[in-house]
């Protein structure tokens, strides 16, 4: 129980230097974690999203999804807390006239109703956030939509996705539907109209939230 307690705290402590300090090596440990598909699975959130939406990427990251979505000329901005990534992401979408800026999520120097779709993959806690979900309100159009790529279910049962499924339980992105479902229902359901997809792709299934806002 000593060991896991520490094991967890280490990985809190690395995932957050991840975001910062490492923020370099941020690709290869995603794509390592993913089997090679973490790329892939953050495009599958395109199947939520339109032509005509405004959409604010909120978490940009390194910019990979925000520089393909750019590519096929959806109407975007993002924003990211962290430096390190954006250094990153400024360096890799130089040529395609990017609009990121660095802000927190608590307070987006954005007026209401600005945009028709709100997206972030993998965030992290500040997702659950009563001033995010908040904010998120006042930036979203009436009917506008904040779309999370929350989780990923390993849906297999070979040594490998064991493997996978316990260490994303222990980063809090990976739980069985129903325990899924049920924490997101308690963290989300109060704020906006709540719709849970289950999307599969290859040996997962990609937990994407959809929150309406009223």
């Amino acid at each position: 129980m000593v060991m896991e307690k520490k094991f967890k705290k280490f990985v809190s402590w690395f995932l957050k230097e991840l975001y910062e300090s490492f923020a370099f090596g941020y690709d290869i440990f995603a794509f390592i974690v993913s089997f090679g598909h973490w790329n892939h699975w953050t495009y599958q959130i395109k199947k939520f999203l339109n032509h005509e939406d405004k959409i604010l990427e909120v978490g940009i990251g390194t910019g990979i999804l925000h520089k393909n979505l750019i590519l096929e000329k959806y109407q975007i901005l993002g924003c990211d807390l962290s430096k390190q990534m954006l250094k990153i992401s400024s360096r890799r979408l130089k040529d395609d006239d990017p609009k990121i800026l660095r802000t927190n999520n608590i307070k987006l120097p954005f007026k209401d109703s600005s945009f028709s779709k709100i997206i972030a993959t993998f965030p992290s806690d500040y997702i659950f956030s009563e001033d995010f979900l908040n904010e998120s309100q006042r930036l979203l159009k009436f009917g506008g939509e904040l779309i999370v790529l929350l989780s990923v279910n390993f849906v297999k049962n070979d040594l490998i996705s064991i493997l996978y499924r316990n260490l994303y339980k222990i980063t809090g992105q990976s739980l069985s539907k129903l325990d899924s479902e049920r924490v997101i229902r308690d963290l989300f359901g109060s704020y906006m109209e709540l719709k849970l997809d289950w999307e599969p792709y290859k040996n997962v299934e990609l937990c994407f939230v959809t929150l309406k806002s009223k």
